[in-house]
């Protein structure tokens, strides 16, 4: 039996049967943009480019259009503190006169725990600064994590607002996830580790937290600030689902 490996959010999953994944392709949990992989193969391969894996009995021209409207990247989100590392750029900052109105808001970042640690220790954050980074539940104080040494964990207890609105964009290999910083129907500001290279057009989905709240959202990178990690992008297609989240956003 051959053992195949997938791709589901980050993280690689397997060894499975060519009947596991062919369940998953039917539940749509895989489909043909989906990254798999098997012994022989130099690189990872995308489904809908493994001959071998006609999962559905069609050709891929007749899946792929069967399958157009969830071709957007789907991921699940996990976090846990003990196994990030230090220089990883995972967190946002949140600042504001009211720290919970999204019109006043402020975004920042992504940071790492170690760019962290230096800001708390020079005082341009506090332990009432709220911190999130993508699978938390949602914005927590920083004096209720380990940037408090007294913290070990993340309790949800601790949850202090809802979760952002982030944008899981595609990309070779893995998706990329951006914290949107203004939302809008024809134009939106992201925030992330990009790599965003300005001209390009992405296919997107939207996420508060971990839910899935619309896919299909196109975009096009019209600028891109590596300084801040900052791209302003227009929106080329957007669905009335994804229209009623960023106006409730905007």
């Amino acid at each position: 039996m051959v053992n195949w490996y997938y791709v589901r959010g980050s993280e690689r999953v397997g060894p499975v049967s060519v009947d596991v994944l062919r369940d998953l392709f039917t539940r749509q949990e895989l489909t043909l943009e989906s990254y798999v992989w098997r012994k022989g193969f130099q690189n990872w391969e995308r489904l809908k480019d493994v001959a071998e894996l006609d999962l559905s009995g069609k050709s891929p021209a007749a899946v792929l259009e069967q399958h157009e409207e969830a071709s957007s990247p789907e991921m699940m989100f996990k976090f846990d503190w003990k196994k990030i590392r230090d220089e990883e750029e995972l967190f946002f900052v949140k600042i504001g006169s009211d720290r919970k109105n999204l019109i006043d808001a402020e975004y920042f970042g992504p940071f790492s725990f170690n760019e962290l640690k230096e800001a708390k220790e020079e005082k341009r954050i506090n332990d009432k600064t709220l911190i999130y980074a993508v699978g938390l539940q949602g914005w927590i104080e920083a004096g209720e994590t380990p940037l408090n040494p007294i913290h070990l964990d993340v309790s949800l207890e601790h949850v202090k607002d809802e979760a952002p609105l982030l944008l899981v964009i595609e990309n070779d290999p893995l998706p990329l996830v951006a914290l949107v910083d203004k939302a809008g129907t024809k134009e939106c500001t992201i925030l992330g580790t990009g790599p965003f290279k300005a001209g390009s057009q992405k296919l997107c989905s939207l996420y508060t937290g971990k839910d899935l709240k619309a896919k299909n959202v196109k975009i096009n990178i019209e600028e891109y600030e590596p300084k801040h990690q900052r791209a302003v992008c227009k929106i080329v297609e957007i669905n009335e689902d994804a229209r009623k989240v960023m106006q409730n956003y905007a």
